[in-house]
């Protein structure tokens, strides 16, 4: 009888305890979801059935939607189920189905594409659109270059610098160029290009003109690209500061909204971004130093989209453009669900200008583009639509048909430096 007592005192202190004011319940454990395909190569023919297979290891139930590409404008089915549960659909044209399966504070996701190689833009550019990008070379061309050197991060066997170059809209183009000081002949540059907000400090360098030239065995140069037009910083963490006062002081959420509220796209931030870094890259190929008939590039995100309009007006040998956005921009405007900031809506008289997809007939080296089959960011019926309008010949894609945005399988990243290092001596 005394050990009940005291059982039941200890629970119902427990349970006290537990609704005791200012203390937090413990979060259930997080299921995991996970969702298979047939076809199991997630690719798809035109109203072919596709099945998306749903397990849990949770008793939870299961919210799952199917749309064109993670669309909310274009939803397929929702519903909800119960693990395991096997959800179909199809899809009548060239496209990609996006499967999101959510339970409790989890989401899986997967991604079908049906008859990718099919997939393009009905939307046409603008009539002047070859006019406006001759007339914006001319007007950067007439600008003094009023080129600048600093020499930072002194090291025995490297030399590095912090460049930059007068640009348009009164602004100036920034970038970092490190190349190993000991060489016997002319070496390869290599342009490299962040994602997100594509801001960049010193502190990689000079490691990765040392990583470069392991990678393509022999004395290779680099720069790396800094899309805000202000000085970079010299740290990481100082650059994540300066960035967040930058756009404080610009009372924006993100520099690429920038230019918008302007009819003129000659104002987006996009328009400096490119006639500032295709002034860059020309001025370091001038170098004594650089073979300028071995230029390469190699980015992802933003930075595959910047890669892609360098690729549209300068020779490279070849490029990566990993999950490159910007494609299809005004897909919306076909109730589509389009690569686009959500400011960028309402303004497609400017954006229009640029649409990667509109580039792609005039990229004419190498090209190797990466795909994320459940990306959101940058969705895959987009980044088709650009692969399709480059040229035949020597283009390629890889298809990460597990992933998103982010994220890849363990052979995608050395694939797409092997795929550099292939071109340079071709």
């Amino acid at each position: 009888m005394k050990h009940s007592f005291i059982l039941l005192l200890t629970l119902s202190c427990a349970l006290l305890w537990s609704a005791a004011p200012g203390k937090k319940a413990a979060k259930p454990p997080r299921p995991k979801l996970k969702i298979t395909c047939a076809p199991a190569t997630h690719i798809a023919k035109a109203g072919e059935k596709v099945d998306f297979s749903i397990t849990s290891d949770s008793e939870l139930p299961i919210q799952v939607i199917i749309s064109l590409d993670g669309s909310n404008d274009k939803i397929f089915k929702k519903l909800t189920v119960k693990s395991p549960a096997v959800v179909s659909a199809s899809l009548a044209s060239p496209g990609f189905l996006h499967c999101a399966a959510t339970s409790g504070r989890t989401t899986a996701r997967a991604g079908v594409a049906v008859e990718p190689e099919k997939i393009r833009y009905a939307r046409k550019p603008p009539k002047d659109f070859d006019a406006f990008w001759k007339s914006a070379l001319e007007e950067s061309a007439k600008l003094p270059l009023d080129l600048k050197i600093e020499a930072i991060n002194p090291h025995p066997d490297f030399e590095s610098y912090l460049i930059s170059c007068a640009n348009v809209n009164g602004k100036r183009a920034y970038g970092f160029y490190s190349a190993p000081k000991k060489r016997s002949k002319k070496m390869p540059l290599v342009v490299l290009f962040g994602g997100g907000e594509a801001y960049v400090a010193a502190a990689p360098f000079p490691g990765s003109a040392r990583k470069m030239s392991t990678r393509f065995k022999e004395s290779t140069a680099v720069l790396y690209l800094h899309l805000p037009p202000y000085r970079p910083e010299m740290s990481w963490e100082k650059a994540r500061q300066t960035h967040k006062e930058f756009l404080k002081k610009i009372n924006l959420r993100r520099y690429i909204i920038i230019g918008l509220e302007d009819p003129h796209p000659r104002k987006f931030y996009a328009y400096s971004a490119i006639l500032g870094g295709v002034r860059l890259i020309k001025a370091v190929s001038e170098r004594k130093e650089i073979d300028h008939e071995k230029l390469f590039f190699h980015g992802a995100s933003h930075g595959g989209k910047l890669g892609a309009y360098f690729a549209y007006f300068l020779p490279f040998k070849a490029v990566f453009l990993g999950v490159p956005s910007s494609c299809e921009i005004n897909a919306h405007l076909e109730k589509r669900y389009g690569s686009a900031a959500r400011e960028w809506k309402n303004h497609h008289a400017v954006t229009d200008y640029f649409d990667l997809v509109y580039f792609a007939p005039g990229i004419k080296c190498p090209v190797l583009v990466g795909v994320g089959f459940w990306d959101r960011s940058c969705p895959p019926t987009g980044v088709y639509s650009f692969y399709n309008a480059i040229p035949d010949g020597k283009k390629k894609i890889i298809n990460k048909i597990h992933d998103g945005h982010g994220g890849a399988p363990p052979e995608y990243h050395p694939a797409t430096w092997k795929f550099l290092v292939d071109h340079l001596n071709k």
